[in-house]
């Protein structure tokens, strides 16, 4: 593994640690503002998490341009050498939900049940935890 994409992968988990722990001792605070999370901190905890998640995006996207995709790109030429006869049949499904309305998309009907199945098990999740929290 590279080092910068290592590096990118510390510093977003230290910053999400440290805002973690600066939401818990009360330096800052996280709120949902329609569904994009928010975080307010007026500290130097606030500032050295949300300061250090950013770097790791950064550090990131260094990696990307310097070279980090010609691995990527390996994996791909490397996997287009497997013959096709014997590569498995992929499958994919997904759920949209626009307010109360799912859209329910996938590549076979197999693959759109189970994105269902998942799709509901969040709701009722979320939903407990709406109705339980009180």
């Amino acid at each position: 593994m590279r080092p910068l994409r290592v590096l990118a992968a510390i510093l977003i988990f230290a910053g999400a640690a440290l805002t973690f722990f600066g939401v818990v001792t009360g330096e800052m605070q996280l709120a949902l503002i329609v569904f994009v999370p928010v975080i307010i901190g007026s500290s130097v905890l606030g500032i050295l998490a949300i300061g250090s998640i950013i770097a790791g995006f950064f550090v990131g996207l260094a990696d990307l341009f310097l070279g980090g995709g010609a691995e990527a790109q390996q994996d791909i030429i490397s996997s287009q050498e497997i013959s096709p006869q014997s590569a498995p049949k992929k499958e994919f499904g997904g759920v949209v939900l626009i307010g109360p309305i799912p859209i329910v998309f996938g590549s076979s009907k197999k693959a759109a049940m189970y994105a269902m199945i998942v799709a509901l098990v969040i709701l009722a999740l979320l939903l407990m935890w709406l109705f339980l929290s009180r």
